[in-house]
């Protein structure tokens, strides 16, 4: 794992960001990964909580976003690891916290809205990866099992955003982070 990324390192939070392109969060990546070996493969959180604004109104990637996920895709390229992008956590429907989004789970049109916005980085980091070097899998949510959310409202998110990873990136492995497996 790559750190507590504050769920908002791809694109702005208030106005603001400390994503990867921004000085501070492109020094936190670097030395986050400094001492790791060639091959290693690590998580990173793209979305913890779904707070930050990667998509604008029209529904594409901002230019903030792109140039955050290019600086991420840099690093592991010069670094020759192997990135697991997580999409997002359980912190978007746990019942707490500074954004919480039990609707994109709840609701079938805000539910398509999320996994179409979603669409839009995987879209993005596939293209920057095209002999699939760097992308080693597509965790889709990072322990869903915490979220405060019906579990078959969870499975249906979860089979969309898998099906959407699939027509995106068929040759890359999907896995989602469990806290239990029972």
């Amino acid at each position: 794992n790559l750190g507590n990324t504050g769920g908002h390192d791809i694109g702005t939070w208030q106005g603001s960001s400390d994503g990867f392109s921004s000085a501070s969060g492109n020094d936190m990546l670097r030395q986050s990964v400094s001492t790791l070996p060639a091959g290693t493969q690590v998580r990173v959180f793209l979305s913890l909580d779904g707070r930050a604004e990667f998509v604008d109104g029209n529904g594409n990637l901002t230019s903030l976003a792109k140039a955050d996920l290019d600086a991420l895709m840099q690093v592991f390229k010069e670094k020759n690891l192997q990135l697991i992008p997580v999409l997002m956590s359980f912190d978007v429907a746990d019942g707490g916290g500074v954004a919480d989004h039990p609707e994109w789970f709840e609701d079938p049109i805000k539910r398509d809205q999320m996994i179409k916005n979603y669409s839009q980085m995987v879209i993005y980091l596939n293209s920057q990866d095209p002999d699939h070097k760097v992308i080693a899998a597509w965790e889709l949510i990072n322990e869903p099992d915490g979220m405060k959310v019906k579990p078959q409202d969870i499975a249906i998110t979860l089979i969309g955003l898998a099906n959407m990873v699939r027509k995106i990136a068929p040759e890359t492995p999907i896995t989602v982070g469990m806290r239990r497996v029972e």
